[in-house]
Order: C-alpha cells, then structure tokens, then sequence
C-alpha cells in the first residue's frame, strides 16, 4: 500500500473510518465495563490469587521466570500469560479481579484494532483499484466491529484467566 491512499481509504485516525473505529472502541468498553467489577470464578482461584509464585516485587529476575512457569497447565506451562499476571501483580501492587479484566479488555481492544488493520490490508490488497475508496475502510471497520462484539469473546474477556486463550 502506499501512502497516497493512506488518509482516503480509513487507514488514520483522524479520517471518518478511523473516527468510527474509535466509537467502536468506546462502545466495545461500555459493553464491558459492568462486568469489570465481578469477582475471580472458577480456575482464578487456583491459578491467580492462590498461587503464591505471582506475588513478587519484580525486582529479581529469578522471580520473573518462577512466576511466568508456576503452574503445569498445559504442555508449554503458559509462561507469556502468567508473565502478564505477574505484571499486574508488580504494577498494581495486587492481584486485583478489575485490574486483571481491565487488561484482559484492554489486550481485545489492541486485537480489534489489529483485526481492523489486517481486514483493511486485505481488501486493499484484492481490491487494488478500489483500495481509496472509502467502502474498503467501513467494510475493514464492520469486520473489527463484529470481532469486537462478538459475544464468544466475553468470557476471554471477563474470566480472569483466560488471558491465556486470549493471548494465544
């Protein structure tokens, strides 16, 4: 893509496709945000607040690959994961249910955003002729819209631990 069709097509955000992702943004957050405030469920327990191996001060380096390899789940133990909850944990001083969601949240709107800007490379790329038109933007924008809202990405989003399938 070059660069002549950058501000036609949606690509930055001060265009009206880059402006409708925004509000996308904004609306995907307020769908989310009653549920940012529930408490830990199920696994969280086991995997988050109960493991002893999360609760550093980051200061050590040790401290970092004990926390990212303290559980056996799964064949790779999932250390990225347990890396980002022991970030929380040094970041927020505690493993708090809301700071965990609101990254969880956080982490799916980067991947929306991702989704929107791989979905416009595609069209451009199909459509070569047609890349500065404006439909290839809001067509990039209904396809992140639709991931973003989807209702399978709920519980990734709200179910503490699953950060693990959502960073996967």
């Amino acid at each position: 893509m070059n660069s002549d069709c950058v501000g036609q097509a949606g690509y930055k955000l001060n265009s009206p496709g880059g402006w409708a992702l925004i509000a996308v943004l904004g609306l995907v957050v307020a769908c989310y945000a009653a549920g940012l405030s529930g408490p830990f469920l199920f696994d969280d327990s086991s995997n988050l607040t109960n493991n002893s191996q999360l609760e550093i001060d980051g200061g050590v380096l040790d401290q970092w690959r004990t926390a990212a390899y303290s559980i056996d789940s799964g064949p790779l133990r999932r250390p990225v994961s347990l890396a980002t909850f022991a970030i929380n944990r040094v970041v927020g001083g505690e493993l708090s249910s809301y700071q965990i969601k609101a990254t969880n949240l956080a982490l799916h709107l980067i991947c929306g955003v991702l989704v929107y800007y791989l979905a416009l490379g595609l069209l451009a790329h199909i459509h070569p002729a047609k890349a500065e038109q404006s439909w290839v933007g809001y067509a990039a924008l209904a396809a992140a819209a639709v991931w973003l809202l989807h209702p399978l990405h709920v519980s990734t989003v709200l179910y503490s631990v699953q950060r693990m399938a959502q960073l996967s």
